[in-house]
């Protein structure tokens, strides 16, 4: 028996969703302690969650970051691109108004230096009355067939994620991103910043200085990298995500080089990036000495309790980069990024 037009289209945002959930933001990740399993104020909000809608007849839908039925509440949170997505942003807003959903954007940045405020303007939008749905004259957006009290859009556990999360409704690779703005430099840093390494997700390819530089000719961009290790396994992953993350922003041609003059060093990483390093439980590489023996020899502190008491156990982590550690203060195992 062949599928339903409706629940076809749930199929497809299954499949898609399911795989993008794996790879959240690091901002997602960072809003997401702060909501998941009803810690904020026994609220239930669930990630990456469909909303579906008739846009000019074709049913389709949007992905809103995170979202509290009990509320009708979408939240979003917008990284630098979305500087020059505003049209489309308040399109697709106006678009979830008029099913009486209420949508709070919150920027990246705020969300990463500040979580505490960020919750507690979500609080004071929880205690107000709803605004009324808004709706524009001769729209035809926001006749669901699928409505938020349908039984398919409502069902729990499917496991839905975004269809690129950060951007409801983006565009796929190759399609139009349907804007009339040139391209610059600084929005295809903006994209890239948001690539995470695949190894240690908790930073971006940029702090990671794998990109060196970048330059745009119409829409056709040129991208340099570097490894941090000669034969990376992770290197034709990252070449794909990045190839993928500037189509959706209009890059028609995207060419990626590798470079090794200079080589890639830990010393390029900045203080920031080696204590975002330490906070997710990795110990930052010591900074390259004249003998590089020197630096792999230098004792690891523990990112947990802070000791310098450790003793390595493998010169071999989970990747080529790094090494294993045990620390014998509190007794916690820990990676430490090598020195090279």
């Amino acid at each position: 028996m062949s599928l339903s037009r409706d629940q076809r289209l749930l199929q497809v945002a299954l499949n898609v969703c399911r795989e993008l959930r794996k790879n959240q933001t690091r901002i997602e990740q960072i809003m997401w302690g702060g909501l998941r399993a009803k810690r904020f104020r026994g609220k239930k909000f669930l990630r990456q969650h469909p909303i579906f809608v008739d846009a000019h007849g074709k049913e389709t839908f949007y992905v809103a970051d995170f979202y509290c039925h009990e509320h009708r509440l979408v939240i979003e949170l917008d990284g630098r691109i979305h500087e020059r997505m505003k049209e489309r942003d308040e399109l697709r807003t106006a678009v979830i108004n008029d099913l009486g959903i209420e949508v709070m954007r919150f920027r990246n940045e705020e969300v990463e230096m500040g979580l505490s405020s960020v919750l507690k303007r979500l609080a004071g939008k929880l205690n107000s009355p709803l605004t009324p749905p808004l709706r524009r004259e001769g729209d035809d957006f926001g006749k669901s067939t699928l409505t938020l009290d349908s039984p398919l859009f409502l069902r729990e556990g499917t496991g839905l994620h975004a269809v690129g999360s950060r951007h409801i409704g983006s565009p796929q690779a190759g399609e139009s991103s349907g804007l009339n703005q040139p391209l610059t430099e600084s929005a295809v840093w903006s994209e890239l910043a948001e690539i995470q390494d695949p190894e240690i997700p908790v930073l971006s390819l940029v702090e990671m200085k794998i990109i060196r530089s970048v330059s745009v000719e119409n829409e056709e961009v040129s991208v340099v990298m570097s490894p941090t290790f000669v034969g990376c396994p992770a290197l034709d992953h990252m070449k794909d995500e990045i190839r993928a993350r500037l189509k959706n922003i209009g890059c028609k041609e995207v060419k990626i080089a590798m470079t090794f003059s200079p080589p890639w060093s830990t010393d390029m990483l900045e203080e920031a990036t080696l204590e975002k390093l330490r906070v997710y439980g990795i110990a930052p590489p010591p900074r390259v000495q004249q003998v590089l023996t020197d630096s792999l020899n230098t004792p690891a502190r523990c990112p947990f309790c802070g000791s310098d008491h450790t003793r390595m156990q493998s010169a071999f982590g989970a990747t080529l980069c790094k090494q294993m550690y045990v620390c014998e203060n509190c007794r916690q195992p820990f990676e430490r990024f090598k020195p090279v």
